[in-house]
């Protein structure tokens, strides 16, 4: 199983997914490896970005909302108490497309660490994004569930990743990867590093991982 970031790691955060990603994606399906995406993304970015049926399942908003293709399911995690937390942080910080957590620009940090949330709560920043998150989600927190709703127990764990939030989700792997733009602590965290950046450099560590014959 290969669980993977979005931005920065299949591909550029402003550019489209490169063609050589998708084909590397149906091919190691084809292998019978599944594959799981996992984003700090809602799930109207992920969709506008790549199909979510090149995958086995989307984990959405840095583990919040889990979404299977087979069986089709969809589990969110809001705990009691929660909305009424987003609801008043949009009212001071204003609207996202998220269902479930917040996130805004990385300036807005400190003002977040000052706000009275009324319950626990993660801040978690993520390169030039800060999230709000309920205490116990994070990426670790949607894989994990993801897994285990795919009946997927017992498959080796390869995670792919390069922003500060997917530190979380290297706790689940048996190998941990990068790519050439991560972030320096997930690159001390990970087995090994590609040569190349973004996409390129995913490409690269899948045919290190299933080489073509």
């Amino acid at each position: 199983m290969i669980a993977t970031d979005l931005d920065g790691t299949i591909k550029m955060k402003e550019a489209p997914v490169n063609a050589e990603v998708i084909t590397e994606m149906k091919r190691i399906r084809s292998m019978g490896v599944k594959l799981i995406l996992v984003t700090g993304r809602c799930a109207k970015e992920q969709q506008e970005v790549i199909d979510g049926e090149l995958f086995d399942a989307v984990v959405l908003e840095n583990g919040a909302i889990v979404q299977l293709n087979e069986p089709r399911k969809r589990i969110v995690f809001s705990p009691p108490g929660w909305l009424e937390v987003k609801r008043r942080l949009i009212e001071k910080f204003g609207v996202g497309c998220e269902e479930i957590i917040v996130s805004l620009p990385r300036e807005f940090g400190p003002m977040l660490e000052q706000f009275s949330f009324g319950l626990d709560v993660r801040i978690l920043y993520n390169r030039d994004r800060v999230m709000v998150l309920p205490p116990s989600v994070d990426k670790r927190f949607g894989l994990s569930i993801a897994i285990q709703e795919s009946n997927s127990q017992g498959r080796r764990v390869v995670c792919i990743g390069d922003g500060e939030n997917d530190v979380d989700m290297f706790s689940v792997a048996d190998l941990k990867l990068a790519v050439a733009n991560a972030v320096p602590i997930l690159k001390e965290k990970s087995d090994y590093v590609s040569k190349e950046e973004d996409g390129a450099g995913w490409v690269e560590l899948v045919k290190q991982l299933f080489p073509e014959f």
